[in-house]
């Protein structure tokens, strides 16, 4: 008796599927890893050069200029690495930045 040559269902196609969800898997285990792990953000007002003895006197309620004209966006940054730009938003008793614009690499 010969063998049976012809196609099963879903043989090789649910091989290949298997193989393509273990990775699938096995990619999103690995990345997982990647989501603990820690990053520093950071959002800048605006920067000043100010001298030390001004440094000093700033107490409560001092008040000093920053680069940036009123109403523009704030710079996001990623471990010292610009990400975008945004802008401040008051949400009930919360402070939070609305991202505007993802910089890209260049």
């Amino acid at each position: 008796m010969e063998p049976d040559h012809s196609e099963q269902p879903g043989g090789a196609q649910e091989t290949v599927s298997a193989v393509a969800e273990m990775e699938v898997t096995r990619i999103h285990t690995d990345f997982k890893r990647v989501l603990c792990v820690p990053i520093q953000l950071t959002i800048e007002l605006g920067r000043s050069k100010v001298r030390i003895g001004d440094l000093l006197d700033i107490g409560y309620h001092s008040v000093f200029e920053t680069d940036k004209v009123a109403g523009n966006n704030l710079d996001i940054y990623v471990n010292d690495v610009l990400l975008g730009r945004g802008e401040v938003l008051i949400m009930e008793d919360r402070v939070g930045v609305k991202i505007n614009e993802i910089v890209g690499n260049s």
